[in-house]
């Protein structure tokens, strides 16, 4: 973390109910390079989150406008996330793998 920071920086987007300033001065690596982190205020709230994409899928409802088209292609043509898969509860914890070229 210190080299990807130290050399590149990072670009942090605040969320509701998030607090990266307290986060990267309560971080003894962060805050060594808190020059390098540039904090940007979201000024339209955006109340999406993962959990929330998983749920609607497992509950059928349309995630369209809230997904690239090429992920939504990929979790449907691989039966992510629903109601009727039973590794669904575990998918959500782990970190699905995009094909080259899908973003």
């Amino acid at each position: 973390i210190a080299r990807i920071v130290g050399k590149f920086g990072l670009a942090v987007v605040t969320r509701s109910g998030s607090n990266p300033q307290r986060f990267v001065y309560e971080s003894d690596i962060l805050s060594k390079f808190q020059n390098n982190i540039n904090i940007i205020t979201e000024w339209i709230p955006n109340d999406i989150s993962s959990t929330n994409i998983r749920r609607a899928l497992r509950r059928g409802n349309s995630v369209k406008y809230l997904i690239p088209d090429a992920v939504l292609h990929y979790i449907k043509e691989h039966g992510l996330y629903s109601s009727n898969n039973s590794l669904a509860p575990v998918l959500s914890v782990v970190c699905m793998t995009v094909p080259n070229g899908v973003t």
